[in-house]
């Protein structure tokens, strides 16, 4: 969660209106990701938007680059119908998928209505068996677009430069220093040598995953009930694809192993999802979206936060998004392990959906 920024509304009102040509008339904040500023923006004919705002932070650079292919590859499958539960991309008045607003860059995308599912909703049958199809046609959709997919996987680990240099900054903290690296430092640094040995075992799994030589699909990578909305209709629509990029199977569905994912694998392989799945890449993308969190929360807490948003910052570290989870890694990279085992692969008597 991101506190709410200090920037100018008027200022990206009369942006948006000049660049695209829509007349809006207030901007409602959205306290969701990580790498852009949210809003919702009501124009004065009733339509509404999603603005996002990318300012010149580290991953918000990473993500304007980005979308100058993700806002066409959303375009091509909304209108090939390849998945046309996504939302909507917005182009200037020139064409181009971002605006120029000053420091800022800015992306329009159309309004989706919606929640945001608790997990309750998320693991209902239905709306499970529902997101594990639409996985399944968003990998079988790779041959059918035209639009480049730059970003291709290739299991290296840029994170661990940040993360050691970060973690060498944390050890020369002092007193003197502001609160959140002091806190932060008093949380990693008893936490060293894990820390090192996760690099270890990520390394490992990376050189497994790459002999592997899984074929790549289009992959969003990112999907948690954060990035999907369901409507009072029950349509579900999955939201902020800036990670697009052309990867194994595995990098989308490691977010859902558990407990619940032999449903899951059942639904995603009787839609045609792919087959060849291994547990090793499974891990690889456990531990490197661990050590990528962990990685930003410190680049950010050192470097790019307030105080404020610090606090909130190292909290996060604490929890289940980093440190809290890593007694369960590799548990869930076995529990993967057996549950691939015992999958019928949507075999004999299977309903193809």
């Amino acid at each position: 969660m991101r506190l709410e920024p200090q920037i100018d509304q008027a200022r990206l009102i009369a942006c948006a209106g000049a660049e695209y040509g829509v007349v809006l008339r207030r901007l409602t904040y959205i306290p969701h990701g990580e790498a852009s500023y949210s809003y919702v923006a009501e124009a004065r004919d009733g339509a509404r938007y999603i603005l996002k705002v990318l300012d010149a932070t580290r991953l918000a650079r990473g993500t304007a680059q980005r979308m100058t292919f993700v806002l066409p590859l959303l375009h091509e499958l909304r209108s090939k119908r390849l998945l046309a539960n996504v939302p909507q991309p917005l182009f200037t008045a020139a064409g181009a998928p971002l605006a120029l607003c000053g420091e800022y860059r800015l992306v329009l995308l159309g309004y989706v209505e919606g929640e945001n599912p608790d997990r309750a909703t998320l693991h209902r049958p239905d709306v499970w068996a529902r997101l594990a199809r639409d996985m399944a046609r968003l990998h079988a959709s790779t041959g059918a677009l035209a639009s480049p997919c730059p970003e291709v996987e290739t299991f290296e680990l840029p994170l661990e430069t940040a993360l050691l240099d970060g973690m060498a900054a944390l050890a020369r903290v002092t007193t003197e220093d502001r609160p959140g690296h002091q806190a932060l430092a008093s949380l990693l640094l008893p936490q060293a040598d894990t820390i090192m040995a996760l690099l270890v075992r990520l390394k490992e799994l990376a050189d497994l995953s790459r002999d592997l030589a899984s074929s790549n699909v289009l992959c969003h990578t990112d999907i948690h009930r954060w990035n999907l909305l369901i409507d009072a209709d029950g349509v579900l629509t999955i939201i902020d694809w800036e990670g697009a990029k052309l990867a194994p199977a595995e990098h989308d569905l490691f977010a859902f192993n558990g407990d619940d994912f032999p449903a899951f694998l059942d639904a995603y392989l009787c839609a045609g999802g792919v087959r060849d799945l291994h547990a090793e890449t499974f891990g690889f993308y456990l531990y490197r979206r661990n050590l990528e969190d962990l990685t930003d929360y410190i680049v950010r807490i050192l470097y790019e936060n307030d105080d404020a948003q610090s606090v909130m910052d190292v909290r996060a570290v604490a929890s289940e998004e980093c440190l809290a989870s890593w007694p369960l890694i590799e548990p869930s990279i076995e529990l993967v392990r057996e549950q691939l085992a015992d999958s019928a692969l949507c075999g004999p008597g299977a309903q193809r959906l």
